[in-house]
């Protein structure tokens, strides 16, 4: 039985392998950069915290900061409501839409 299980391994091992490739080591690899004063060619020396200091202290990346998360409240807001909404009108029993015995089957087709 100890055999089979090694296949198993065998056909996750793709995805385990790409995955650490595209996403774990590019991710780690800026994390390692983030520190460093590394321009693009040349050695990378490592400088700590000044990175991360001179980003805090740029009233342009802290003016786009909080621009993002008003942007990210307000889309959030809206598209939370209008589900919500849709939700409602679509579930009321009262309105005797057409072709409920066609999407509400669809909906769970995928699953």
């Amino acid at each position: 039985m100890k055999n089979l299980n090694r296949y198993g391994y065998y056909f996750i091992a793709p995805f385990w392998i790409i995955f650490l490739v595209f996403s774990i080591y590019p991710v780690a690899l800026t994390f390692y950069y983030s520190f460093t004063n590394y321009s693009g060619s040349g050695d990378a020396q490592i400088v700590g915290l000044a990175n991360y200091k001179r980003l805090l202290t740029d009233t342009y990346f802290v003016e786009a900061f909080f621009n993002t998360w008003k942007i990210w409240g307000v889309n959030f807001a809206l598209q939370i409501g209008l589900a919500l909404i849709l939700s409602m009108i679509f579930s009321d029993m009262r309105l005797k839409l057409k072709g409920i015995a066609f999407s509400d089957p669809s909906f769970i087709f995928p699953i």
